[in-house]
């Protein structure tokens, strides 16, 4: 059987940053990116992908340990997930700025990296209510995009500096709107075909009822062996008899 695709998930900052925040303090960045990460694992765990998390509680990591932990793990692709922010002369007095929109940075503009970014902008355009003009910019300087081995992309969710935008990032329905687009491109660009909860769930709960399947839970997951493939393949065959 194939190796099993791996992807590292990056939730930016941590719980002891009280900086990266609305100016009205009702969103933090670190919050927003660990629930967005949460969110997208379960997505690609249900299609049988490998995550690693570089902060998978609300502890301090520095770049370089998120760096250790993707190049330690060797995964197919690194995703960092951020919210932006516009500077304090593009503000107004009370913090709020008028720069919003989804946006990707890849540290050179060619290859896998660009392949992959390019993948999840296809998937997040038909959901996010912005994208900047120039969705995907290199940006060669970031830490984490220049340390990491692996094909790597820094998504911008939006600006939590904009009223507009921090409704958004806020409404938990979006959000996983938001986080199902980008696992269908991080799939797409790791060549693994999109399967809707209902449709997978429906087709194992009938092979579980036929007593052709145990273990449904597992199967939902997509967490098979060879020998439980093996052992599928064979049940069916005399199901058709």
């Amino acid at each position: 059987m194939e190796q099993k695709k791996k992807v590292c998930l990056d939730a930016g900052h941590s719980a002891s940053n009280k900086v990266n925040k609305s100016p009205d303090g009702t969103y933090f960045e670190h919050e927003f990116a660990l629930d967005m990460a949460k969110r997208i694992k379960a997505h690609l765990e249900r299609h049988g992908v490998e995550v690693v998390e570089t902060r998978p509680d609300g502890r301090d990591v520095s770049l370089g340990e998120r760096c250790r932990i993707s190049n330690t793990a060797k995964p197919d692709l690194f995703v960092s997930l951020h919210s932006n922010a516009t500077g304090t002369l593009a503000t107004g007095a009370d913090g709020w700025g008028n720069a919003r929109g989804w946006e990707c940075y890849v540290y050179g503009l060619s290859g896998a990296r660009y392949k992959a970014a390019k993948a999840i902008l296809n998937q997040v355009e038909c959901v996010a209510p912005a994208i900047r003009s120039t969705p995907i910019l290199a940006k060669p300087g970031l830490y984490v995009l220049a340390h990491t081995n692996a094909p790597a992309v820094l998504i911008e969710h939006g600006f939590h500096t904009s009223k507009r935008d921090v409704a958004y990032l806020k409404d938990r329905a979006y959000r996983e709107k938001l986080a199902k687009a980008e696992a269908r491109g991080i799939l797409n660009y790791l060549g693994i075909a999109w399967v809707e909860d209902s449709e997978l769930d429906a087709a194992v709960d009938k092979l579980a009822a036929a007593g052709i399947i145990d273990s449904p839970k597992r199967w939902k997951k997509l967490d098979f062996t060879d020998d439980s493939v093996r052992t599928l393949i064979i049940k069916m065959a005399a199901a058709l008899k």
